[in-house]
């Protein structure tokens, strides 16, 4: 509304959850940080409902000040401050420090790291779910550790270890386990599989030759990609 480009989340929200039980397209998602009035807690509410939502691709992006526009004639009203150099990134706001700004990055590089790469959706969807501080919280933490790899891509055994070391500190440890294995088995590309999963897996010559699934819960997969 401070921006003029009111919209019907609502609205928005069920033709989304129409999309994706069609099952047959790729969804994008965008929610951009740093919005005049926009709070953490607002923008994790925000984060969370939807990943809850599950979409194929969920882009974090971070407003742009244009020089001409209507928002920045308005950004000392607004208490917007933005850089003055392409592409005018926002450095602060009256109600999210450069810390807070600096915090959505690393949980940006979270989330392209893990969930945008199109890998573990099954363990990401239930980790936002159950993680202490929800979906928002959990990808902070995968960009802290993201970030002590250095800029290098991970791969994915190196994914899954992190994912363990992290859930495997939850009460629902052996549910993840679970998540975590089919995860694998679905999206692993035929790699060897990571030493957690080495007795609950017989591998051989680049194939699954036999899936030996011992299991602890009943998951169902379902459109969109949840279970």
């Amino acid at each position: 509304k401070t921006i003029h480009r009111n919209g019907n989340w609502q609205k928005a929200k069920n033709a989304v959850i129409k999309i994706m039980e069609k099952d047959n397209l790729r969804l994008h998602l965008d929610l951009l940080a740093g919005l005049p009035e926009e709070t953490m807690e607002s923008f994790e509410h925000a984060f969370n409902e939807v990943h809850n939502l599950l979409p194929h691709y969920l882009q974090l992006g971070f407003l742009k000040v244009l020089p001409g526009s209507l928002l920045a004639a308005e950004t000392g009203k607004l208490g917007v401050v933005s850089s003055p150099y392409p592409p005018y990134r926002v450095l602060y706001t009256a109600n999210l420090s450069p810390h807070d700004l600096f915090t959505l990055q690393r949980i940006e590089e979270g989330l392209d790291e893990f969930y945008n790469t199109g890998r573990f959706r099954q363990t990401l969807y239930f980790a936002g779910l159950y993680w202490s501080g929800g979906a928002m919280s959990f990808y902070h933490a995968l960009g802290n550790i993201k970030k002590s790899y250095g800029e290098d891509g991970l791969s994915l055994k190196t994914k899954a270890e992190i994912l363990w070391n992290l859930l495997s500190g939850l009460t629902q440890k052996e549910l993840f386990y679970d998540l975590l294995l089919l995860d694998w088995c679905i999206y692993g590309k035929g790699e060897a599989v990571p030493g957690i999963f080495k007795d609950n897996i017989e591998y051989t010559k680049g194939k699954y030759k036999e899936l030996i699934l011992n299991l602890k819960h009943k998951i169902e997969f379902i459109p969109g990609g949840k279970v």
